[in-house]
């Protein structure tokens, strides 16, 4: 028998690269609002960090969040896969415009979704949702 190591494909690794961009974007969300207090005043606070509860503030804070991802991934595995940049683009500028659709949607006709536990629920799906939007683009 021969040992040979299996080398991962390009979409393996970005599927892997996405758990774990999930499981850091999960933490990041978690912890949003307490960094807030620790750089409030700041620029990097005013950019990264969402200063109130509105969409807009949530619809930031997904943009930026996922574009760092996205370009970190472009330097693991984006580079080898092509048109990764235009594919990513499209995604990091819809999901935040999904986020809002989906809230004023649901605000309009159910009231307002002030449970944290449900909006933790909405972000998780959309970002799944957007990185296995990504894997199947890729993959076709």
């Amino acid at each position: 028998m021969s040992k040979k190591k299996r080398k991962l494909t390009d979409v393996q690794a970005l599927g892997i690269c996405h758990f774990v961009a999930l499981v850091l974007l999960s933490f990041f969300g978690a912890f949003a609002f307490e960094l807030v207090e620790q750089f409030s005043g700041s620029a990097v606070g005013y950019l990264l960090l969402p200063i109130n509860r509105s969409m807009w503030e949530f619809g930031k804070m997904l943009f930026i969040a996922m574009s760092v991802v996205f370009v970190i991934e472009y330097f693991v595995v984006g580079r080898k896969i092509k048109g990764f940049i235009p594919m990513h683009l499209f995604i990091t500028v819809i999901v935040p415009i999904a986020l809002m659709i989906v809230l004023a949607t649901f605000n309009f006709f159910l009231g307002e979704l002030s449970m944290q536990g449900a909006q933790a629920v909405l972000f998780l799906s959309l970002i799944i949702g957007a990185f296995l939007l990504s894997i199947v683009w890729v993959s076709t």
